[in-house]
């Protein structure tokens, strides 16, 4: 399976009419296209940051379908998105031991690797993610892989803000492991917190 990742940013106050138009038509636009496999919306309102994450069943209809797409995608967007842009990867791994319900929260950790080490580096999280499930709240975690660039999104949700605020420790503590599970610290690009606005990834 491979995803998509959206990312608009622009002023705060349009933010709400651009969620809007992203559930609504957004989500038909997508949903008609070849190869979908569903679709989530992150926001950060108060930094007017917006994260749209689709899922596709193969390589193939992911590209195909932001060609055809882009357009519209843009058009949607406005006049919220100041900056816009996407990228391909291919889900490594998804767990999940609950299903994400209204009000959940999901924390984006980027990091960056020599592309020799993508298969150790998803080995890596695979070793330590199942350890997340001890963590109150916890819902989900998908690992994003980009194999070209020596690239890896890990997109983590739980129940609610408080409680993806409260387990920040715990989930220094398991990035650290993957580190050394990898045989060296990761190189942490970006670490970023949203609230869920729509949620329909397919089942891990």
């Amino acid at each position: 399976m491979y995803a998509r990742h959206t990312f608009a940013t622009g002023d705060p106050a349009m933010l709400d009419d651009a969620v809007t138009a992203t559930r609504v038509q957004g989500h038909e636009l997508l949903s008609g296209q070849p190869g979908f496999a569903g679709m989530s919306v992150f926001v950060d309102a108060a930094l007017g940051k917006l994260l749209i994450g689709s899922f596709w069943d193969t390589e193939e209809s992911c590209r195909a379908s932001d060609e055809t797409v882009r357009e519209q995608r843009a058009k949607l967007l406005l006049p919220f998105a100041a900056t816009l842009g996407r990228e391909i990867f291919e889900v490594a791994l998804a767990h999940q031991i609950r299903e994400p319900g209204p009000g959940s929260a999901m924390r984006r950790l980027v990091i960056e690797f020599d592309p020799a080490e993508t298969d150790a580096r998803i080995e890596a999280f695979r070793a330590v993610i199942p350890s997340l499930d001890a963590i109150p709240g916890f819902c989900r975690s998908t690992l994003f892989i980009d194999r070209a660039r020596g690239r890896a999104v890990v997109g983590s949700i739980y129940t609610d803000r408080a409680a993806m605020e409260a387990a920040r420790a715990a989930t220094a503590g398991v990035r650290e492991r993957a580190g050394q599970h990898a045989g060296h610290a990761m190189a942490v690009r970006s670490l970023e917190e949203f609230d869920t606005v729509f949620y329909g990834a397919p089942s891990a």
